[in-house]
């Protein structure tokens, strides 16, 4: 995978740029909220409200944008890796014997070059971004929790515990349920080939 993802090293650090900003930008918000409750509305200073809703506004503004620019660049980086790995299996499919061919079930080699490639490319598009976003996220927030309140931030750090646990044992299950249900496409998709051919 190396090989493919290489090439689009440039855009993957653009997309977890802006990814990083954006969630920045949404961290922020929240404090500049306080900030106008604890500061301007409790102190009946109307006149500071305006810039600092104006600063809240830019910030969701900025996010939306980081948003939008991640993803166009991500459309066209995700699609070319796939373009390429797709182009590179169907290549290899059709220099191999026709023994191999004879072995091997249609459906199962149809359901591999489209679903196998398709969780690739949303991998690549958005689990290996998001994968580094939420942790520092998580880290962020927490380490911003403790400053704000520390026993508030204790608590959230101590039961964030059972949920990721709960969260890697769903995974797991969720792996093999979706391995199954890959194979039984498969099997699907050889039925019904064999049935058009049959029909034919």
């Amino acid at each position: 995978m190396r090989v493919y993802v290489t090439p689009a090293w440039r855009r993957g650090l653009f997309m977890l740029g802006c990814a990083a900003l954006g969630v920045g930008a949404s961290i922020v918000i929240p404090l500049v909220t306080r900030a106008i409750i604890d500061g301007p509305i409790r102190h009946g200073d109307r006149g500071r409200i305006y810039p600092m809703f104006s600063l809240a506004l830019g910030l969701g503004i900025a996010e939306g944008g980081f948003i939008f620019a991640r993803r166009w660049v991500q459309i066209r980086a995700v699609l070319q890796v796939e373009r390429q790995i797709r182009g590179d299996l169907y290549g290899h499919l059709q220099r191999l014997p026709v023994a191999f061919h004879d072995r091997w079930q249609t459906g199962q080699l149809l359901s591999r070059a489209t679903t196998d490639l398709s969780t690739i490319r949303r991998f690549f598009g958005f689990g290996a971004i998001f994968l580094v976003i939420n942790f520092l996220q998580c880290v962020a927030v927490m380490i911003l929790l403790m400053a704000l309140n520390f026993w508030l931030g204790l608590f959230v750090a101590v039961t964030s515990v059972p949920v990721v646990w709960l969260g890697k044992r769903f995974g797991h299950g969720y792996a093999d349920v979706s391995r199954r249900i890959q194979d039984q496409q498969g099997d699907l998709a050889t039925l019904v080939e064999e049935a058009a051919t049959g029909i034919r």
